[in-house]
């Protein structure tokens, strides 16, 4: 049975965390693929970042009375796009970049 990557179960949580963590993995490749993919999942600290932005920006481009219903579907489409985006890299990353990279 083959070994299973430890790097999508880091995606949640503290990005400096995630990338301290790190260190249990062996492999380089698997190291960077975990610490590259760390910028696409939302930290807490980016949580109010994220509600302001999008009160300020989406909420100016729709009718007064859906404009708490754009601001929360913006932050919640940019969080599942961001987890989306942390399953999809590791896997393109790891077929094509690092495809050399000898996995432990």
């Amino acid at each position: 049975m083959a070994n299973k990557p430890k790097k999508l179960s880091m995606r949640l949580g503290c990005n400096a965390a995630r990338v301290v963590a790190t260190r249990i993995i062996h492999s380089p490749g698997e190291q960077l693929i975990s610490i590259i993919t760390s910028t696409f999942s939302l930290c807490n600290g980016m949580w109010p970042t994220q509600i302001l932005t999008a009160t300020i920006f989406i909420v100016g481009l729709v009718p007064y009375h859906w404009a708490g219903l754009a601001s929360v579907g913006a932050v919640v489409s940019i969080a599942i796009l961001g987890n989306v985006y942390s399953l999809l890299v590791p896997k393109g990353l790891s077929k094509s970049i690092l495809s050399s990279q000898i996995s432990s």
